[in-house]
C-alpha cells in the first residue's frame, strides 16, 4: 500500500507473516520485498530483516533515514522465531518511480538459524 511520511515523501509499504514450518529455531532472516510496473519490469526492491521492529512502528511519523535505518540493522540478539511460529513483517520501499508500482512480490532472501 502507498504510505505519506509526515515529510511529504511517499513510500511503498509490503507486509504480510513469515511462518517457520521447520523443526529449527530461526535466529533472523531477510525478506526482500519487490515492486514491479504494469510490464513486470522491476521498479524498485528492498531488503529487511523481519525483526526490523517496523510492524511495531508508526510509519507516517518516522523519517526516511529512520526506516531506512531499521530495515538495514541487524535483528536484535534476542531475537528466535521458534518453530511452528510466524512473524509479521513490513518491507518499505522507497523510490522516484512508485508512481508506476502496480505488483510487488515479497520473498525471504535468507535464514539465519
Amino acid at each position: 500500500k502507498r504510505v505519506v511520511l509526515s515529510s511529504g515523501e511517499s513510500v511503498q509499504v509490503v507486509s504480510g507473516l513469515v511462518q517457520n514450518n521447520s523443526d529449527r529455531t530461526i535466529g533472523d532472516a531477510t525478506i526482500e520485498g519487490l515492486v514491479f510496473d504494469d510490464n513486470g519490469n522491476l521498479v524498485t526492491k528492498t531488503r529487511s530483516s523481519i525483526a526490523s521492529g517496523l510492524e511495531d512502528a508508526r510509519l507516517r511519523s518516522l523519517s526516511s533515514e529512520t526506516i531506512r535505518r531499521l530495515q538495514s540493522a541487524a535483528a536484535p540478539s534476542r531475537f528466535t522465531l521458534a518453530p511452528n511460529s510466524e512473524q509479521p513483517y513490513v518491507i518499505v520501499l522507497f523510490g522516484s518511480d512508485l508512481d508506476k508500482a502496480k505488483y510487488y512480490s515479497a520473498r525471504i532472501y535468507s535464514v539465519r538459524y
